[in-house]
């Protein structure tokens, strides 16, 4: 018998002899997390899109090249490491579904950058998304509302030695001058249908319209008088022909950063990703208002306090 049958008859002996459950797994909640985790710890789970699978009440993907399954059962979710043989709970499905962002209700959003895209330990602070910090930044149906992240730099030191990264290996798809600095949009190679915009740069001038970057290749800096940067992150892209099948939105820069980056703001004193978010229905609850014409915040005065976290 060849070594991948045997693989496959261990994973089925494994899952089909614990206890089957009384209550049926949501399978539309665990295949979105499993194509989820597929996309966000790569490298534990090869090849992609493995066929989900029952076995002894379990509803589970195993992937041929790294040997190792994820599979749900009940609120359930479980990990088989095929190194130590052994298999792992993880925790409730849905704590893990209320802790990833979505696009919508079937989609997941990847944990894919693992590159910062400036100096963290020269950042005193990071505004809240969907703040009401600066101006309205909105789109995909939310309005009046700072769908970005401000990095403010500390007070402390010269704000033009604070280096601006691209965060991702992709195209520079836009270089824009503002009225202060330069406006990049890079587009992610590994998923295109994610652009990063990152705000008031004081670019270098090689970095141009076409060019690849490479992740933590180095973009410029902030604007030495300004001490501050912002940074979007836009799902969704036109076809060819410049249609756009589904409209663009705009998700935290958070919500797409791998755990081993995240950690690097854990121990910065930032809880959780959360706390960088207001989520779309604490904000509907606490309307804004903005003008029409120049998207400026205007009265009344917040109702959401916490508008910006600082780091330590």
């Amino acid at each position: 018998m060849c070594k991948r049958s045997l693989f496959r008859l261990k994973i089925a002996i494994i899952f089909c002899f614990l206890p089957i459950p009384s209550v049926a797994d949501n399978l539309t909640d665990s295949d979105m997390l499993f194509d989820w985790a597929e996309q966000s710890y790569a490298e534990l789970l090869r090849p992609p899109s493995a066929a989900s699978q029952h076995g002894g009440g379990y509803y589970f993907r195993c992937y041929t090249v790294t040997n190792n399954c994820l599979g749900s059962r009940d609120d359930e979710l479980f990990y088989y490491e095929a190194s130590h043989a052994q298999l792992l709970g993880l925790g409730s499905l849905s704590g893990f579904l209320g802790q990833v962002g979505r696009l919508n209700s079937n989609t997941l959003i990847p944990r894919f950058v693992k590159s910062h895209f400036i100096d963290l330990d020269k950042i005193e602070s990071i505004s809240r998304f969907r703040s009401s910090e600066g101006h309205d930044f909105s789109v995909g149906g939310e309005t009046c509302r700072s769908m970005k992240h401000y990095f403010t730099s500390k007070s402390t030191l010269d704000a033009a030695t604070v280096k601006i990264y691209s965060p991702v290996d992709g195209i520079v798809t836009l270089r824009e001058d503002e009225w202060v600095g330069t406006r990049f949009k890079i587009q992610s190679d590994e998923y295109p249908d994610y652009t990063f915009i990152i705000f008031h740069v004081d670019s270098m001038p090689t970095i141009v319209v076409g060019s690849h970057l490479v992740a933590g290749q180095q973009i410029g800096a902030l604007v030495g008088w300004y001490a501050g940067t912002d940074i979007a992150v836009e799902y969704g892209r036109p076809d060819a022909s410049g249609f756009w099948k589904n409209p663009p939105q705009f998700v935290s820069f958070f919500d797409v950063m791998s755990d081993a980056s995240f950690a690097d703001l854990v121990a910065r004193g930032i809880q959780s990703r959360t706390s960088l978010i207001i989520s779309k229905a604490e904000r509907d609850s606490h309307p804004l208002t903005c003008d029409d014409k120049t998207h400026a915040f205007i009265g009344p005065k917040d109702a959401i306090t916490v508008n910006r976290i600082s780091l330590k």
